[in-house]
C-alpha cells in the first residue's frame, strides 16, 4: 500500500461491509430489483466507491448506428426489450457505474481489460442482455 492512498481508498476498511450493506438496503428501499444491487458487489472494495456511487442503476441500449444511455426504470428495460425484440437493437447493459471504481493501488478504469472504449464501459461492472436463439439472455 501507497501512502499516497486515503484512509477511504484503502481496500477492505473495516468500515465498507456496513456502508456497502447500507447502500444496497437504501436502493432496495427505492424497488431497485435485486439483479441490480448485486452490481455493487463487482469492483473496488473501499468507502470512496461506495460514498461516491450514484443512488440508481443506469441502462445503455445499443442500436443500428447508435447507443442510448438512460436511467434505468422497469418501463425502460421493457423499450430495450422490445428494441431487441424488434432487431431496432443489438443488446443492452444494465450497471450501476460506467467506469469502475480505483481504490488504492488498483489501476484505472482504462487500464484494465474489461475496458470497452466504443461502449464507455468497463464490461465486468455491467449486465450484457442480447437475443440468443430468438430468447433474452441476461448476464
Amino acid at each position: 500500500m501507497s501512502n499516497d492512498c486515503g484512509p477511504d481508498y484503502i481496500i477492505d476498511d473495516p468500515r465498507y461491509p456496513a456502508l456497502l450493506a447500507e447502500k444496497k438496503a437504501d436502493l432496495r428501499r427505492q424497488g431497485y430489483p435485486e439483479e441490480l444491487i448485486s452490481l455493487l458487489d463487482r469492483g473496488g472494495r473501499c468507502v470512496a466507491r461506495i460514498l461516491q456511487s450514484p443512488d440508481g442503476f443506469t441502462l445503455k441500449d445499443i442500436g443500428l448506428g447508435r447507443a442510448t444511455t438512460i436511467a434505468w426504470s422497469q418501463e425502460e428495460e421493457e423499450i430495450a426489450r422490445t428494441n431487441l425484440a424488434n432487431k431496432t437493437s443489438t443488446a443492452y447493459y444494465k450497471f450501476h457505474v460506467a467506469r469502475t471504481f480505483s481504490c488504492c493501488n488498483e489501476p484505472s478504469y482504462d487500464q484494465r481489460p474489461d475496458w470497452d472504449a466504443n461502449l464507455g464501459l468497463n464490461t465486468s461492472q455491467a449486465i450484457k442482455c442480447t437475443l440468443v436463439g430468438g430468447k433474452l439472455v441476461c448476464q
